[in-house]
């Protein structure tokens, strides 16, 4: 850039905003930087929606299906409406999730099972079981579901917590590279 480029006035600064533009924080244009912190803004909004989720967990205990749903901050679904329907799309079983968020029905035939667990306000899950042949069955509790239980999606957690704050520390610190860059040369 040359002093024609940018007229100077009497106290040395210059009167284009091309130069006071090209200056700005980090080195970018203020509607840049406002795009990129919208971006940011955007990418962090959906994290609350996912803050109830509900996490089904299905067991099979002696010749009872135990059936908990929580929420992914370990509150329990409660009132939640569950529907069981079989490989055919027959209904096989339904009923409501008391104040611990758990209900059971006797075992059904072996097969393949599918669940629905509404929670109200939007929070519904899907998943599939499988009750194992008779043989398979024993009086200590067996999770027979498909989806990860509360145990295995709560210890996921702050592993992504970690990912997350290391890509925006990693889209700053490039920020902070770019502008170090423009004023090095």
């Amino acid at each position: 850039m040359t002093n024609d480029q940018f007229p100077m006035t009497n106290e040395g600064r210059s009167t284009n905003s091309e130069y006071r533009l090209a200056h700005s924080s980090f080195g970018l244009r203020p509607s840049l930087v406002i795009g990129h912190l919208a971006l940011v803004v955007l990418v962090l909004l959906p994290a609350p929606a996912q803050a109830h989720e509900v996490i089904i967990q299905c067991e099979l205990k002696g010749n009872q299906v135990l059936v908990k749903a929580v929420f992914s901050d370990g509150k329990p679904a409660r009132d939640a409406k569950v529907r069981i329907v079989d490989g055919k799309e027959v209904l096989a079983a339904e009923g409501v999730t008391d104040a611990q968020g758990q209900w059971s029905l006797p075992r059904p035939a072996p097969g393949r099972y599918h669940i629905e667990v509404n929670a109200g306000a939007g929070h519904l899950k899907k998943d599939a079981f499988t009750i194992p042949p008779d043989a398979a069955a024993g009086d200590s509790p067996v999770k027979i579901n498909e989806s990860p239980s509360y145990e295995e999606t709560s210890r996921a957690f702050w592993p992504k917590l970690a990912v997350g704050l290391g890509a925006i520390a990693g889209f700053f610190l490039a920020l902070w590279l770019a502008k170090r860059r423009r004023m090095v040369r």
